[in-house]
């Protein structure tokens, strides 16, 4: 490619230059770890974090000094084996082991969050030195284009590789797994980055794809590190992380369901404005001065004599890129991630037997059986020599034991508890389970035909019924007249439905567990026909009367249910009603004859004895 020649007189040549790149790579790794340190707001001690800091330093200090013993081989390799084996995979591996160390130095006090911003310091210290060698070693073109990019590449790299061992580290299964990706999604990105670099020509154009990707990969690892907990917490609640992601996706199940039946909107969008107006307003200055130089390309004359390609890429992708990583730190929503559900539920049927009892104890749902741990919607209560038997689509579990996990300040609406993975059987049922939620997620996902009959596997009464509250004998649920908003499904306990005839109530009907009432919710504005009342201590969930409509359209057997239920209770109330008017029409005649007295043919006693 010709060289592109820049007019004479520029502020930047051969004498000056070497002082210009120290001040930039000093300027430019402080504004990046300053932009990064607001983004994290760790809560560490300045030794700690000086000596993160120090530790990249060293690294690099090291590196170069083993770097006179390596620079005769470099004209025999490859960019790509330059880029991949002497300079990512060294640097990578020793900032791995820095990091490793100052996690198992913080034990329980370390979080996912403060991993990154051990990972982040390490790339700044490394960054710093490595850019002031740079500045004062060499003078080829290359040095133009890391002064800058570099940096943002070893911080990114480094804190994305802080997220997963972070993240290994809370973890109780697939530790090693994350151990490895820690290590090689990093070194990948510092190899293929320094690959284009030393490769040059067209390779250049792609170093904005180079930064960005990481910049907000790094993002959404910052914003979801910000709502997982630390080890310490877990161990204090005795609980494994995975048990905790289990009840950080029930609220993710919940929402999911609602938005199905159109009644919910999400109000965490991925994306937010940017916090911190200095930062937008300084990345704002950079994203104007690319602009500027397409518009006026003699903006910034040079005496160096460099491509055209490089030329671009220096003074209008690279500030582009950059300014664009500045304006993006903080833009995604870390409560996005709260509750945030990536797969859909598929909901089991779960029933509890007692030895000597035929039928089931307890009963109920959860929304996954994804591990040894589940979290169960309805009413459980803990004794020994009970097993937990599951049922999807027709299909049953075979019994197997359990444990209930005890959880700090948690609520009634359910239970964690850890089964008994062993028994014969079990592994294959859960192997069918998530074969059939992979099967049925996809074809949902995409909207395949018939994808709307799958709405039925996971709107149920127990699933859209998500206001849940307990009652006490007597305690009055509704009264006749009372506005109907709202619909009920008793998940302990009993009820009954009552009406006054205006000479004292009449009971209509019972609902017991499994069962819903209030079903005059369905007709808008309608005020209710009859009085509920618990006839024991009772555990109700309720919904809006929408939610009734959508379940109703959702799941044809639900209503197919809730028809004989309706015919039965009305069945029952006709009887009741005309029991009532029976024992009316016997008390009436009863009033009727002692009013009335004896007749005229009627004998008094004393002239039967005369």
């Amino acid at each position: 490619m010709a060289e592109f020649k820049p007019p004479p007189g520029s502020i930047l040549n051969r004498r000056t230059m070497p002082s210009l790149e120290l001040a930039a790579a000093l300027v430019t790794c402080l504004i990046f770890y300053a932009v990064y340190y607001s983004r994290l707001g760790m809560v560490r001690t300045f030794v700690a974090v000086a000596e993160a800091f120090l530790a990249g330093a060293v690294i690099a200090i090291g590196l170069l000094l083993l770097s006179p013993y390596t620079s005769d081989r470099l004209e025999l390799l490859t960019p790509a084996s330059q880029g991949f084996l002497l300079a990512a995979f060294p640097e990578k591996l020793l900032g791995l082991i820095a990091l490793v160390y100052m996690m198992i130095r913080d034990r329980n006090e370390m979080s996912v969050l403060n991993t990154i911003g051990y990972g982040i310091l390490i790339g700044a210290g490394f960054s710093f030195v490595e850019n002031i060698a740079y500045a004062w070693i060499y003078g080829s073109q290359i040095v133009y284009l890391r002064l800058f990019s570099s940096v943002s590449m070893h911080l990114t790299s480094m804190g994305l590789m802080g997220f997963l061992l972070g993240l290994g580290y809370i973890r109780q299964r697939k530790r090693w797994l994350l151990a490895v990706l820690s290590f090689i999604i990093p070194f990948l990105l510092h190899g293929i980055f320094d690959f284009s670099i030393l490769s040059g020509g067209k390779w250049n154009f792609t170093i904005p794809a180079h930064i960005l990707i990481p910049v907000f990969a790094l993002e959404a690892a910052i914003s979801r590190s910000q709502t997982l907990p630390r080890k310490g917490d877990l161990q204090r609640d005795g609980i494994w992380f995975e048990e905790w992601a289990l009840l950080d996706r029930q609220r993710g199940y919940e929402k999911w369901i609602l938005r199905s039946t159109d009644q919910t909107r999400s109000t965490a969008p991925f994306l937010r404005l940017p916090p911190g107006p200095a930062k937008n307003a300084f990345a704002l200055c950079i994203l104007v001065l690319p602009i500027l130089i397409l518009i006026e390309p003699e903006l910034i004359p040079l005496t160096v004599n460099i491509t055209y390609s490089m030329y671009l890429s220096l003074f209008v992708l690279l500030p582009a890129s950059i300014g664009v990583s500045i304006l993006s730190i903080g833009s995604v929503n870390p409560n996005f991630f709260k509750g945030r559900l990536l797969r859909i539920p598929i909901v089991l049927d779960w029933e509890v037997f007692e030895e000597g009892i035929p039928a089931p104890v307890n009963s109920g749902i959860s929304y996954e059986l994804s591990g040894a741990s589940l979290y169960l919607r309805g009413n459980l209560e803990e004794s020994e020599n009970r097993t937990i038997q599951f049922r999807f689509d027709r299909i049953a579990s075979p019994a197997v034991n359990f444990g209930i996990v005890k959880l700090a300040g948690n609520s009634d609406s359910g239970q964690l508890i850890r089964i008994d993975r062993t028994a014969a059987g079990f592994s294959a049922f859960q192997r069918r389970y998530r074969a059939r939620r992979l099967l049925w997620g996809l074809f949902y996902f995409f909207h395949f035909p018939g994808s709307e009959g799958f709405r039925k596997l996971f709107i149920k009464p127990r699933t859209i019924t998500q206001t849940r509250r307990t009652y006490q004998p007597g305690d009055v649920v509704f009264l006749e007249g009372d506005p109907a908003r709202r619909f009920y499904l008793v998940e302990k306990g009993k009820v009954q439905i009552l009406r006054d005839t205006g000479t004292g109530p009449v009971a209509l009907s019972t609902v017991e567990e499994g069962e819903i009432f209030g079903e005059m919710a369905l007709v808008h504005g309608e005020e209710r026909s009859a009085t509920a009342i618990c006839m024991t201590e009772t555990i109700l969930s309720s919904a809006l009367s929408d939610h009734l409509e959508s379940l109703i359209e959702a799941n044809p057997e639900f209503a197919s249910t809730l028809i004989r239920t309706l015919v039965k209770r009305l069945i029952h109330s006709e009887e009741a009603f005309l029991e009532k008017l029976r024992s009316l029409e016997v008390e009436d005649k009863g009033q009727w004859l002692h009013k009335e007295g004896p007749g005229e043919n009627h004998i008094p006693d004393e002239e039967k004895g005369s």
